[in-house]
């Protein structure tokens, strides 16, 4: 698995795979701190690539999920609701053709 974390790149693995090498890879620094050595500069900074793609794939993946709810949301509108919400929309483009 330490091969794996050191020749890790953004385009290999899942969210889950990344969760796990990140663990390992805080599992590791942690033994170099508990044996008084020096954490290796890769070993730092391949935890920082990690964590980053980790926090930008859910952050993409919460953006994903929120436009899935808001278009099953949008579908369980009333054929009224549409309506008023396209004459709003009518209205303010009105205005700023005025302005």
């Amino acid at each position: 698995m330490l091969e794996q974390l050191k020749r890790w790149n953004l385009d290999t693995g899942s969210v889950e795979d990344l969760v796990s090498l990140h663990a390992f890879g805080v599992m590791v620094r942690a033994h170099y701190e508990t044996l008084n050595i020096e954490t290796p500069e890769w070993l730092d900074a391949k935890l920082r690539q990690i964590k980053r793609e980790i926090v930008q794939r859910n952050s993409d993946e919460n953006e994903r999920r929120l436009k899935v709810f808001k278009a099953q949301l949008d579908n369980l509108k009333t054929p009224t609701e549409r309506k008023a919400e396209i004459q709003k929309e009518i209205s303010r483009l009105e205005k700023m053709q005025v302005a």
